[in-house]
């Protein structure tokens, strides 16, 4: 049996149902990962560092590590879409 949206209308969801939408518009936030580029890309040095991790950790496949589905930079954040862990800590 199909699950009532967020918007009441069975079966359907879109773009109004979700806070944001992703560029591609496949992923709506209902939550994922900010970060502000204000508070972290304080040079250049820290800009190419935060851009080497995020490529990192999306060619990382492994059972232990939170799988990074997609990732992109709007004018103010760095956004992630990752696997959810519903208990514990990171």
């Amino acid at each position: 049996m199909p699950m009532d949206s967020p918007s009441g209308r069975e079966g359907e969801i879109s773009e109004n149902d979700f806070v944001e939408v992703d560029p591609t518009g496949r992923y709506g936030r209902v939550a994922w990962n900010q970060v502000k580029l204000a508070y972290v890309l304080q040079n250049a040095e820290d800009t190419e560092r935060l851009y080497s991790e995020v490529h990192l950790l999306k060619t990382l496949k492994h059972k232990n590590i939170i799988k990074l589905y997609s990732s992109w930079i709007d004018s103010q954040n760095i956004n992630f879409i990752t696997e959810v862990f519903t208990s514990g800590t990171l």
